[in-house]
């Protein structure tokens, strides 16, 4: 025990016993005993706190893990559905919008019953898109 022989502890009860006295030692090993008793549970509740920060840790880890799991799967459908064609389209009809729109400031009204015609096939095509 604590890397002493049964001699030395014989010796420490001995001066125990001539120190304290016969009526005060039972009290004083009762006292020593909860004493190793409370730290022993202090330590254990050490023990068990960072047991459960660990298994924080752990769940985070595995948060972070899922997380780049969605962004890579993200970025591959992104790459399947081409959403930047999409963008390029978008930029391609609103720029032949605005060439209509300046062709129909120019043009007589039969060209501007079909540029309108034009324009409702664009919101169409934005309301499809949305």
């Amino acid at each position: 025990m604590f890397g002493m022989g049964f001699t030395e502890i014989i010796l420490i009860l001995i001066v125990a016993i001539v120190f304290l006295g016969p009526d005060k030692l039972p009290q004083v090993a009762v006292n020593i005993a909860k004493f190793f008793k409370s730290f022993k549970n202090t330590v254990n509740d050490a023990k068990e706190s960072i047991n459960k920060e660990i298994g924080v840790e752990e769940l985070r880890q595995n948060a972070i893990g899922y997380k780049e799991k969605i962004d890579s799967v993200t970025d591959e459908i992104k790459r399947e559905t081409n959403l930047d064609t999409i963008s390029e389209i978008k930029q391609d009809i609103d720029s032949l919008k605005d060439s209509v729109s300046f062709k129909s400031d120019k043009s007589n009204s039969n060209e501007l019953n079909s540029n309108s015609s034009i324009e409702r096939e664009v919101i169409n095509f934005k309301n499809l898109k949305s």
